[in-house]
């Protein structure tokens, strides 16, 4: 996103120095088209569907917890560990553009604290948070298949600044994974001179965008 924030500068520099328009306009299409074709580049290793399973994940409620499984048991306060799970996979499998499988971490971390090194107990537990997520990532699908029938938004987006002491910071350091993602795969349009872009997305999608 580097030849994007150039091109934001360039617009504010001919903004600023206007009588440079004409011998800058040739510089600036060179510039955008660029910047067009690394977008395009992008989005074709973007999956739509997992930006709108992310979406739903980042839309469902919490699940009840069976902290009372005996495969639990190793983890201490399993309430406490579940919720902490939770809350964690929620947050890592909405904010990336990749499938939910591929969401590990969370898994990991619990049994870690919970357990260190100590095998007792360990495959147990580990398969049955597996299965666990499973059954979250499966609500998840069920929502984005729900919503495949909706109408999809149209929607204008502002993209962020950086504050004057990142002015370089790249946009990728600016916005999450998953927001990236939205950008590449349903942008129309977008006016570089004012950072807005005008999307067309799936209705959960937009829903997130929108909460």
């Amino acid at each position: 996103m580097g030849a994007a924030e150039s091109l934001f500068r360039a617009h504010r520099f001919i903004t600023r120095y206007p009588w440079l328009s004409d011998w800058a306009q040739p510089r600036l299409k060179a510039k955008i088209a660029y910047a067009e074709e690394l977008g395009a580049g992008f989005a074709a290793t973007i999956v739509p569907g997992n930006l709108v399973d992310a979406a739903a994940v980042a839309l469902l409620l919490q699940p009840e917890l069976p902290f009372d499984r005996t495969e639990f048991a190793v983890l201490g306060d399993a309430r406490r560990a579940l919720a902490t799970l939770w809350r964690r996979w929620r947050e890592e499998a909405s904010s990336r553009w990749t499938r939910l499988e591929e969401r590990t971490s969370a898994q990991y971390s619990a049994i870690h604290e919970a357990m260190g090194n100590r095998r007792k107990g360990r495959p147990e537990a580990e398969q049955a948070l597996h299965d666990l997520i499973h059954e979250w990532i499966t609500s998840a699908r069920a929502l984005s298949s729900e919503s495949a029938t909706l109408a999809d938004r149209w929607l204008i987006v502002s993209i962020p600044r950086p504050e004057n002491r990142h002015a370089r910071m790249a946009e990728v350091q600016l916005l999450p994974h998953w927001h990236l993602g939205v950008l590449a795969a349903h942008t129309v349009a977008i006016d570089w001179s004012r950072r807005i872009a005008l999307l067309k997305v799936p209705d959960l999608v937009g829903r997130v965008l929108l909460d």
